[in-house]
């Protein structure tokens, strides 16, 4: 499974069972209420290079 990200983008690649695996976890990992465009906005900002 890979992630791309570009600002204000996500890019999933894998099968659908690998992303949604994925998702949990990053849902774990953060604020239960946490949007996932909200997330994506932080995690873009703090990739040097995006």
């Amino acid at each position: 499974m890979r992630s791309y990200y570009a600002k204000g983008q996500l890019r999933l690649t894998g099968k659908a069972w690998q992303i949604r695996h994925k998702l949990r976890q990053w849902r774990r990992e953060t604020d239960q209420d946490m949007l996932l465009a909200d997330w994506i906005a932080v995690q873009t900002l703090e990739r040097p290079g995006s």
